[in-house]
Formats: structure tokens, C-alpha cells, sequence
């Protein structure tokens, strides 16, 4: 597949010199929602880019596209601020940021990218969300080879309806999770009525979901670039929620999630351990749906949210880098972060919300 591809920011992209800039930019083209970046000072420097890092890219791959651009090249800007600040952490190889109008031809880009090596699943699961990170086995002139890539499908009606099938997913999963409630509705496709939202909040829900996952891929970059496959699912998925939920508020899994795992607790009497996660694997909600996911995601986000609050970016990044270098999970935790998974089990539940 050949990609006709409009160029929305030159290579290597003008680097923000504060924070503050970054979020007077995105405060406009983001109804005033990612300007909540949390864990940085307005008035602290973006670090200059290293030798042998990258700043990310964005570029549209057909004209419906390129109008999403005046919106997501500065929030793309901001997500290189805040990674290369908080965590001192900016891509090892070229990075681009895909605009796709359809889902469709989204699906394309997967296939090309990657040799036409995905599987149907794989390309379901790439699908369920509106960004996409894949690596780039097969470029083609304007992607290279062997770089990153996020793909992003821009069309807000359909991220529109995402938001309100996931919103109604977390609504069913939760109620089923009473006293006395069947298990009918667990996992179901029922959405929020549309039709009660006026066309302005229908859009901004759209770019809450589209700016949170890309907000959670550039986060699984930055595990990939450090930990390659040797980050565990649980963290990956508990780290890349975390960190989108700081970044993009208001979104239907953050609080539904750890609703979820209040509700078991309360009700059911128990809940998975992080022992227990880390050595069974981890079906996240959006790949299988049903109450254990719902509740093993939420146990991984909170329990990813309690460790991001208790430990410096470069231990972060430290943990991170020697699971790529082939550590021991559970050594190299303990070595880089001084938690062990029984004493991050039970710090994380000081953040579980009131039932």
C-alpha cells in the first residue's frame, strides 16, 4: 500500500522552550482538558534533544485527515515535553504519529507496515482503540524502516461511538458487580443514548478518546523503545492507563475502572493479586470484555498509578531499561524502585475509591 502522506511538521519539530507554551497551545485546540498535564512545573525547560533521540513526527495520510493536525501536532509536541521531562526519555529511533480518516485505511497502514505479518486478531486488537503503535518492519520512503509508528484514526464520529459503547461496557460490568445483579449484562455492547448529547459534547468525547490513546501508545513507545517484549502486560496496560488518565481526564475507563475494583472488593470480598496478575496473564477489558478483566485492569492501573506517585521518572526508566537488557522482572522492581509485588499489592489500595 502506498501512503500519499502531507507532511504536518518538518523533521525534527521546533522543540516548546517551557511547558507553560506548550500548554497555552493545547489549551485551545483541546476544549481546556490536556492543559491538566500533571507532574510538571509550568515553568520548568523542556530538556534539549539528545544525540541519538528523536522528536516525533506527525503527518496525514489523506486531506480528510491533515484538518485533525492544527489539534494534534501541538498535543504531540506536549507529549515529547512531558516524557522528555518527567522521565528524561525521548525515542531511540524515528518516531511518526499517523493520521488516518478511517478505520479502514488505518487497518491498511497496519498491514503495510508490518509486512502483512498481523493476524486477524492482532489486527482487531490494534483496532479497538483509535491509536495504534506498531513497528515499522516495511517503510515505504516516508516512514523508514525499523522506526516507531502511531497510527491514529481521526474520524470523531466513530470515536465518538467508542466512547459512548465503552461508557455503557464499564456501566454494565460495574452494575453486574451488586448484590443479587445477574450476569446477563456483563460485557455487553449496550452505549450511552447519543442521541440526549448535543453535537459539541459528542466531538469533545471523540477527542478525549482519540488524544487518550494516543496518549497511551506514546507510553507503550516508551516501554517498548526501553523494555522491548519484556515488559509484563500488567504494567504495560497499568502504566499506559495511568499515565493517559493524568494526561486526558474525564474519559469513561478512568473512573470506571477503579470503580470496578471497589465494587468487588466491597461485594464480592476479593480481589486479584498483583502476584497473582503478573503470573497468570492479563486480559485487558478492551481485548476480552467481562467483569475479571475489568477488575484485573483496574488493579494494574491503580497499582501502576501508585508506583508513578511514589518513584522519580528515572527509576521509571531504570526499571524499564533493565527489563530490556533481560532482568528478572521482580529483581530488577525491587532494585530500580525498592517496591516488591506484595508491598506495591498493598500500597496501591489506599487509592481504591469508597464503594
Amino acid at each position: 500500500m502506498k501512503h500519499r502522506v502531507l507532511s504536518l511538521a518538518l523533521a525534527g519539530l521546533v522543540i516548546l522552550a517551557t511547558v507553560a507554551s506548550a500548554f497555552a497551545q493545547v489549551a485551545v485546540t483541546s476544549n481546556g482538558r490536556v492543559d491538566q498535564i500533571v507532574g510538571l512545573s509550568q515553568t520548568e525547560a523542556v530538556p534539549a534533544v539528545a544525540s541519538g533521540t528523536f522528536v516525533p513526527q506527525v503527518k496525514a495520510v489523506d486531506f480528510t485527515s491533515a484538518s485533525m493536525g492544527t489539534t494534534l501536532v501541538p498535543y504531540v509536541q506536549d507529549l515529547d515535553a512531558y516524557f522528555a521531562t518527567r522521565f528524561g526519555w525521548r525515542p531511540s529511533k524515528p518516531a511518526t504519529v499517523l493520521l488516518y480518516s478511517t478505520s479502514s485505511n488505518l487497518a491498511g497502514g497496519l498491514q503495510s507496515f508490518t509486512g502483512g505479518t498481523l493476524s486477524a486478531s492482532q489486527q482487531a486488537r490494534a483496532l479497538s482503540e483509535p491509536a495504534a503503535l506498531v513497528m515499522v518492519t516495511q517503510g515505504d520512503g516516508l516512514v523508514p524502516t525499523n522506526s516507531f509508528a502511531i497510527l491514529v484514526n481521526t474520524d470523531t464520529d466513530a470515536a465518538s461511538q467508542q466512547f459512548a459503547i465503552l461508557s455503557g461496557q464499564i456501566n454494565a460490568i460495574n452494575a453486574s458487580l451488586v448484590p443479587g445483579a445477574t450476569s446477563s449484562s456483563v460485557g455487553s455492547s449496550s452505549s450511552v443514548n447519543t442521541g440526549e448529547l448535543s453535537q459539541s459534547q459528542m466531538f469533545n468525547n471523540a477527542m478525549l478518546l482519540i488524544q487518550e490513546s494516543l496518549a497511551k501508545q506514546y507510553a507503550n513507545l516508551m516501554m517498548t523503545d526501553l523494555g522491548g517484549n519484556n515488559v509484563p502486560g500488567w504494567l504495560r496496560q497499568g502504566v499506559s492507563d495511568s499515565l493517559a488518565f493524568g494526561i486526558v481526564p474525564g474519559t469513561p475507563l478512568e473512573s470506571g475502572l477503579a470503580e470496578s475494583v471497589a465494587r468487588s472488593q466491597s461485594n464480592v470480598g476479593m480481589l486479584p493479586t498483583l502476584s497473582q496478575i503478573n503470573a497468570g496473564g492479563f486480559p485487558t477489558l478492551l481485548s476480552t470484555g467481562g467483569t475479571s478483566a475489568a477488575v484485573g485492569e483496574g488493579v494494574s492501573f491503580l497499582s501502576a498509578r501508585s508506583l508513578l506517585d511514589s518513584v522519580s521518572g528515572t527509576q521509571i526508566t531504570s526499571l524499564l531499561s533493565g527489563l530490556g537488557a533481560g532482568q528478572n522482572f521482580e529483581s530488577q522492581l525491587q532494585s530500580s524502585t525498592g517496591f516488591n509485588l506484595n508491598s506495591l499489592n498493598t500500597q496501591y489500595q489506599s487509592l481504591i475509591p469508597l464503594p
